[in-house]
């Protein structure tokens, strides 16, 4: 279930969710925050898988993205459906199924990040179609800004848009300011690559 097929349906937020759509509303309800705490290497290998797929070797150059906005927009999706794919998966699976996606850092800073994005996705789910197009309005500047950024280090941009859409969820419906314990309790579980030397 990819992003587009689910915000495609809520266009108008009124509008009754059909089958996929309302699996993908009761997984953001019941994202628990031990299972958000598997989300970052899940959703990374999933971006990641993503982009492999869809960018040449070497990655495209930001020149290319400002002038193909269809690209631009479809890849942005696809990072955010590869992300939300993450979130099912983790909401859905038995704990013991996530073992080894679990972060091996114990800190209290993660301990309340992982609350925090599962509160903010309980929230989103509680709001239906207009908390996942919330969402994916908030995510998006962000997830384009990265891909502008490092559109030809795929590691980088999975990252950035991982790290984004986490902290994006964290913010629920009603957040209008990222908790820097958040932002360094993620960090912590996702820390950033390396960059490449040319």
């Amino acid at each position: 279930m990819r992003i587009n097929r689910f915000t495609a349906g809520f266009n108008d937020v009124a509008a009754e969710p059909d089958e996929g759509q309302r699996q993908i509303i009761q997984a953001y309800r019941k994202l628990t925050p031990e299972a958000a705490s598997a989300m970052p290497r899940l959703a990374l290998a999933a971006v990641l898988s993503y982009l492999n797929e869809e960018l040449p070797d070497g990655g495209i150059t930001p020149e290319h993205l400002d002038e193909d906005s269809r690209l631009r927009s479809r890849l942005t999706v696809g990072m955010l459906g590869s992300c939300q794919t993450a979130l099912v998966i983790c909401a859905g699976a038995p704990t013991t199924q996530l073992r080894d996606a679990l972060p091996t850092v114990d800190h209290d800073s993660v301990r309340h990040a992982f609350e925090s994005v599962a509160d903010g996705a309980n929230e989103l789910g509680d709001a239906a179609g207009e908390g996942l197009v919330r969402l994916v309005g908030r995510a998006a500047p962000p997830v384009i800004d990265g891909l502008l950024r490092f559109a030809s280090v795929p590691e980088r941009l999975a990252h950035h848009a991982v790290t984004w859409y986490l902290l994006t969820l964290s913010l629920g419906m009603t957040g209008d300011v990222i908790d820097p314990e958040v932002q360094q309790g993620i960090a912590m579980v996702l820390p950033s690559p390396e960059p490449r030397l040319a």
